[in-house]
């Protein structure tokens, strides 16, 4: 979404000017002076700049007093700027701001020195120096603009205002500028430029303003998104400019993949779908080279028809806009193929969607036609992340192989592209999927990601899961003083809250109740409405279960039932009251019995039918509890307790005196289940 490579108008176009110059003083010149000139020239021409540089530098040294003298040091300057020697093109462009530099020439000047500031800044490391510098830039326009008014290169100038203030996020000084633009130059044959910038702008905004309220609606990022999305369906429907179009085509699928993401979940896939639409109208490269040759011989033939017509106005504002769209022909020439880009985003697409499948195969078909690293290295990071995530929905042996294919991915990229500020998240993600299960890995990939990425986007997230990965592991102590060295930077308030409940979970798994409890109770007071003073309400009644309080339980548990109706916790908490009605059986049958109906789904429920069946004691009961076996198995048929299910059947059946039945219900375990660990035992 970067549109700095627009910057090759506003340098070329100046150059239009220059070149007409030449014939203004070329009678005055002697004929040597003329030839060496013209070589120099013929050189820019073919696109030789460090040659024609050293060709300009002799005519200079040769021929000083040359009435082309001016001519000739404004193209070196320009030459210099464009090879990126700012130097030596600055003092060249100061000595044009004086006499006896004819008027036009110093326009020029003047027009030259903010580009050359504002590409030198983009390539400063130093954010400070590289934001004084586009500011520097953006007050160098300010002064072209006061000086020329009226210039024919004010349109070319306030752009460059636009793009230095774009490149220091000043977005609402380039809305300013652009709209100018628009109102000013309606019908310049370049300001449809103006108007893709404005959209780039309008993104920008759009999805910064999103980024407050993800998930919904946001009337001031939805504006920002529709007028940008008017203004590239304008470029798109006018079809004058071809090249540009593609720009603007590729941006749209963009833009709406940025508004799916933060939109409300309901309107996602609307969105996925236009944005595919945008991606798959994307033009090859050829086709927009051949557009982009087509449209500078238009715009030869209509100069050659003004020179024809001596209308020389039109003749000169057509050269500029000829420099303008053959320097535009390099840049499309030099930048990879937008369709083959858009493919790409489609497999990124379809990763957002959790259509994981259908991204790697875009993905993998992608690697086959990658035109450069950069592009090879976003394959292999979404192929990594689309591996990890679809791991996460995915139960059994396939998950596993999911992961091994994740970490497989994982090492290729690292091994290719370590320290890539692209994949900071990686060894988070990777670490996340063995925290469960294998600790000791996650700890090792946490490590890794707080090594490689110091300063990463997830760092806090990777300490907080690292401290947490220390306390699967026992590790008490350093999970402890690294959360609250954590908490001593002050950080943002949800992952403050992460660390105070890694904290309670540590006095929890280490036996000591009274502080855990008090902890708990210290994030509901100091952070309610988030996920961990949630967790916290759970753990306070849970807590009391566990120390035999069951009065206490019961309040505790009550409370979160009916603070949190839709919480995760919920059919936990409810199994956990259940089990706190000890004393009150009919109770804790009717509670149980709920949470097998309610929750089919949930860890808890299975288990919910074995403490309704403790809860029937007794030969009288047989009956009851067979049905709740038999609708256990039924629903459960993998489950790791259902040979004891089919066994409590069997012992009844064997109690009551009917052998022949308890062996075909056990008989029919063995069939029906033979790869379960029970079978032989129910043999």
């Amino acid at each position: 979404m970067n549109p700095l490579p627009r910057s090759f108008r506003w340098i070329f176009a100046l150059l239009t000017c220059a070149l007409l110059l030449c014939a203004r003083n070329a009678n005055a010149q002697n004929v040597s002076a003329e030839e060496a000139s013209n070589a120099a020239l013929q050189l820019m021409n073919d696109g030789k700049l460090p040659e024609a540089a050293t060709a300009f530098e002799s005519v200079l040294k040769n021929y000083p007093t040359s009435m082309s003298v001016a001519d000739t040091q404004y193209r070196l300057a320009t030459l210099y700027f464009i090879l990126g020697d700012y130097e030596k093109s600055r003092a060249l462009i100061q000595k044009l701001f004086h006499p006896p530099t004819p008027a036009d020439i110093t326009e020029l000047a003047y027009s030259l020195l903010p580009q050359m500031l504002a590409a030198k800044s983009a390539k400063e490391q130093d954010e400070d120096a590289r934001k004084a510098g586009f500011e520097e830039a953006i007050k160098e326009c300010d002064s072209f603009l006061q000086k020329y008014p009226t210039s024919a290169l004010a349109e070319t100038v306030a752009y460059g205002r636009a793009l230095s203030s774009f490149q220091i996020a000043k977005y609402d000084d380039v809305a300013t500028t652009l709209r100018a633009n628009l109102r000013q130059f309606p019908k310049s044959e370049t300001i449809l430029e103006s108007q893709f910038l404005l959209a780039m702008c309008l993104m920008t905004q759009g999805s910064l303003a999103a980024q407050e309220t993800p998930g919904a609606v946001n009337p001031k990022a939805d504006a920002a998104f529709d007028e940008a999305q008017r203004l590239l369906a304008e470029i798109i429907t006018r079809r004058g400019d071809i090249a540009l179009l593609n720009d603007a085509q590729f941006q749209l699928g963009e833009l709406l993949v940025t508004r799916a993401l933060f939109a409300p979940e309901a309107n996602r896939d609307a969105l996925f779908a236009k944005a595919l639409e945008a991606y798959r109208s994307l033009l090859p490269k050829a086709a927009t080279v051949a557009a982009q040759q087509a449209r500078i011989k238009n715009v030869r033939d209509r100069r050659l028809a003004a020179l024809a017509s001596k209308n020389l106005a039109q003749m000169k504002s057509l050269e500029g806009l000829l420099e303008h769209e053959i320097s535009k022909l390099s840049a499309v020439k030099a930048k990879p193929d937008l369709s083959l880009s858009a493919e790409i985003k489609i497999g990124q697409l379809f990763y957002h969607k959790d259509a994981f499948d259908e991204a790697r195969v875009v993905l993998h078909q992608m690697q086959l036609f990658a035109e450069d690293e950069e592009q090879r290295k976003t394959l292999l990071y979404y192929l990594t992340l689309s591996y990890a995530q679809q791991s996460r929905v995915i139960p059994g042996e396939v998950r596993q192989k999911l992961m091994e294919k994740a970490v497989a991915c994982y090492d290729e990229f690292q091994a290719k592209y370590k320290g890539d500020p692209l994949a900071d998240n990686l060894p988070y993600t990777i670490g996340a999927l063995f925290l469960a299960k294998a600790p000791e890995k996650a700890l090792h990939y946490f490590q890794e990601g707080i090594q490689i990425y110091p300063k990463g986007r997830l760092l806090n997230d990777t300490l907080i899961a690292q401290a947490n990965a220390c306390i699967q592991l026992k590790q008490f102590d350093k999970a402890l003083a690294t959360f609250q060295a954590f908490l001593k930077e002050n950080p943002k308030r949800e992952l403050a809250a992460a660390a105070e409940s890694g904290i309670a979970t540590i006095l929890k798994d280490s036996g000591k109740t009274e502080e855990a409890t008090a902890q708990y109770q210290k994030l509901i007071a100091t952070y309610p409405g988030t996920p961990q003073a949630e967790n916290a309400a759970f753990w306070i009644g849970q807590i009391s279960l566990q120390k035999g309080n069951f009065e206490s339980a019961i309040t505790e548990l009550k409370a979160f039932l009916k603070q949190y109706p839709k919480s995760e916790l919920y059919p936990g908490a409810k199994y956990s009251l259940a089990q706190a009605h000890k004393n009150d059986p009919s109770t804790a049958l009717r509670l149980f019995k709920e949470i097998a109906d309610e929750f089919p789904k949930a860890e808890a429920a299975p288990y919910a039918f074995f403490e309704q069946m403790n809860l029937l004691p007794g030969a009288e009961k047989a009956a009851e509890r067979a049905a709740l076996m038999k609708e256990f198995i039924r629903r459960y048929p993998e489950h790791e307790k259902v040979f004891f299910a089919y066994n409590t059947i069997a012992q009844d059946q064997i109690a009551k005196g009917q052998s022949a039945d308890a062996i075909a219900t056990l008989g029919e375990m063995a069939e029906k289940h033979p790869a379960d660990p029970q079978a032989a035992t129910a043999l």
